[in-house]
């Protein structure tokens, strides 16, 4: 756009000019040259970007300023990621079990925009099936199913134990998941280092690779996954055990009353 303040100021977002009027009146009346701030603004193709403007100002001998020279550099993609971040983060804070699980893949789906997100376990060693833990499909919860992996995108991230991803073009290789066009699916890694469940997001359009989130982001909520994941098993198996000795001490404590029967 042309240059001059005035056209500048006015690509700026709305809610953000009085905060950049009043860093550059701050630098511009004291005495402090270098000045950091971030706001939004209006990119030639209607949408806003959040840029980070790093500049100083150039001053006159006698202290008067002179002019601004500032470098934008375009962080809408970081800015994305912090607020997905603060989102899901609120969104399932104290939560345990099934209400972390639910909570997870509702607010993951609304993040990535996708209609369909669920996370898994695993069902047997080596993996050939898996269970859902939560499935949103369609602004919805659905019932948690259990499905082979074999024939869906969902095999390769668990035999391969990396994050897969299918931009176009995955209702084609898959048949089975001939509704969508896309797919990204990530491994959680259990404390030995195995694969025990993933995370995996189908879209009924094309996932462009910037709008999907940097694998750390991921690895934040699948560490937490693993860990209720693993909680799970752990009472599963104790219930297990619990209720498999529960009658074999009934057998004990009927020996013992018709042995104090028989003293008496």
């Amino acid at each position: 756009f042309a240059d001059s303040l005035e056209n500048w100021r006015a690509h700026i977002h709305p809610q953000d000019i009085a905060g950049v009027d009043a860093t550059l009146r701050c630098r511009m009346e004291g005495q402090e040259r270098q000045f950091e701030h971030q706001f939004r603004i209006l990119h030639r193709d209607g949408q806003y970007r959040w840029v980070s403007s790093l500049g100083t100002v150039i001053r006159h001998a006698s202290g008067k300023p002179l002019r601004l020279v500032a470098l934008d550099t375009d962080i809408t993609r970081v800015k994305h990621i912090e607020s997905v971040l603060q989102h899901i983060v609120e969104g399932t804070a104290g939560m345990g079990g099934e209400a972390f699980f639910r909570a997870l893949v509702r607010h993951f789906a609304a993040a990535l925009d996708v209609p369909c997100a669920f996370i898994t376990e695993c069902v047997g060693w080596p993996p050939k099936s898996v269970q859902t833990l939560a499935y949103w499909l369609r602004d919805d919860f659905r019932e948690n199913i259990e499905f082979e992996l074999a024939g869906t995108p969902c095999e390769a991230v668990y035999s391969n134990g990396r994050p897969v991803f299918h931009a176009l073009g995955v209702g084609k290789l898959f048949p089975r998941d001939k509704a969508y066009e896309s797919y990204y699916g990530i491994p959680i890694f259990g404390t030995r280092g195995e694969v025990i469940g993933h995370m995996a997001f189908f879209n009924d359009k094309e996932m462009k690779e910037q709008d999907v989130l940097t694998d750390a982001v991921y690895q934040i909520f699948t560490t937490r996954a693993a860990a209720e994941i693993e909680r799970k098993a752990a009472l599963d198996h104790l219930r297990h055990s619990t209720l498999s000795y529960a009658p074999a001490r009934g057998v004990v404590d009927q020996v013992h009353r018709i042995g104090a029967s028989d003293i008496r």
